[in-house]
């Protein structure tokens, strides 16, 4: 296996712990399980390399601060154009000088793309962001469907999406736990019910469906870790809210639940989209209950692995019964866990990519 391939992995920002999405945080964890597989691998920040020059990971907060304050103004139709030729500019010799063969996004940098292009380097895109930030059959849907040698998809009903809108080549690419930062922790599990998410249109429905008569049944027993829009919801004053948490402190609060909760996007239960906090929760070895999405069933047995809510009541009625059924609750989070990381863990995805690599060279 040749391993003298250079990959890089580009990202909004090349500090790990400024970003909290999992297209953020999940290529920092992919691009360091290949350098353990003995692969050339670079994380390299777009507005850094355009702002700052800089192309190393870096653990100053004040460059990530800045630029996550002008990036509205950054992509305004004023500065654009302007971006554009820095782009044009920058990426292309930063390609040639570190003899990249491969550029891996996550996040549709359509210039970045070209230059990469345009520098003889194959270019694979991940949808992590799909579909509620990149609608299916959009404008941008179709150019990156286009342009890029490889398609990773993490829906399952993606793939046949991603042909018909012209990708030569796509790839099933479902998230993955980095045991780096989620694993089991001997704590005192003295939160009842924790959720970890946004207050946001895209799961609105959800909520309503299931969160708010939750909290209604069990008043000041669920905690949330999210948004200030949670402030503004019918459910705030019930609730124990806790503001915004880095992600890298998500294992704490699953290590302390009882029950950990997830909601998926209308979106992601349609297209079979298995966000992050799944492989998450269970690879911290805890307990979840989660909305049904799309051929979930593929991946984790119900009620033996994880629970799925399959009814508008179901909820209530799970959460009154794992709650205080601890030994069921316990073994159901052990088959959990012991299913992610057998199957599930970055350095399964890495391996994974590293055959999909060698098949578009």
């Amino acid at each position: 296996m040749n391993k003298n391939i250079k990959i890089a992995f580009i990202i909004d920002l090349n500090n790990q712990f400024s970003g909290s999405s999992p297209s953020f945080r999940s290529i920092f964890s992919l691009c360091r399980a290949m350098k353990t597989l003995g692969f050339d691998c670079y994380t390299i920040g777009y507005y850094d390399m355009i702002f700052f020059n800089i192309d190393k990971e870096y653990y100053n907060l004040i460059p990530g601060t800045f630029l996550t304050l002008i990036r509205k103004f950054v992509h305004s139709r004023l500065v654009n154009p302007f971006i554009s030729i820095i782009e044009f500019k920058k990426f292309p010799s930063w390609f040639k000088e570190k003899q990249i063969d491969v550029v891996f996004l996550s996040w549709p940098f359509i210039n970045i793309i070209q230059a990469a292009k345009h520098s003889n380097c194959k270019v694979i895109y991940w949808d992590v962001e799909a579909p509620d930030v990149i609608k299916p059959k959009s404008k941008i849907f179709m150019k990156l469907a286009s342009d890029c040698h490889l398609i990773l998809t993490y829906g399952e009903d993606n793939v046949k999406l991603w042909k018909e809108g012209g990708s030569i080549k796509v790839e099933k690419f479902i998230h993955f736990y980095d045991p780096t930062y989620f694993y089991k922790k001997s704590t005192i599990k003295n939160l009842p019910i924790s959720f970890i998410g946004s207050y946001s249109l895209v799961k609105l429905e959800k909520f309503i469906k299931y969160l708010f008569p939750l909290v209604k049944t069990f008043p000041y027993k669920v905690h949330v870790f999210g948004n200030d829009l949670w402030k503004k919801s019918p459910i705030y004053k019930n609730i124990i809210y806790h503001g915004q948490i880095a992600w890298y402190l998500m294992n704490d609060v699953f290590n302390f639940t009882k029950i950990n909760l997830n909601f998926s996007s209308q979106l992601q239960s349609a297209y079979g989209c298995l966000n992050a906090r799944i492989f998450e929760v269970l690879g911290s070895g805890n307990f979840l209950i989660t909305d049904k999405v799309n051929g979930i069933e593929n991946y984790f047995e119900n009620k033996k692995e994880v629970v799925l809510i399959e009814e508008s009541n179901d909820l209530v009625d799970l959460v009154s019964y794992y709650l205080f059924n601890d030994e069921e609750r316990e073994l159901i989070a052990e088959k959990g866990y012991q299913k992610v990381s057998k199957h599930h863990t970055v350095y399964d995805r890495a391996k994974y990519l590293i055959k999909l690599i060698y098949n578009i060279l």
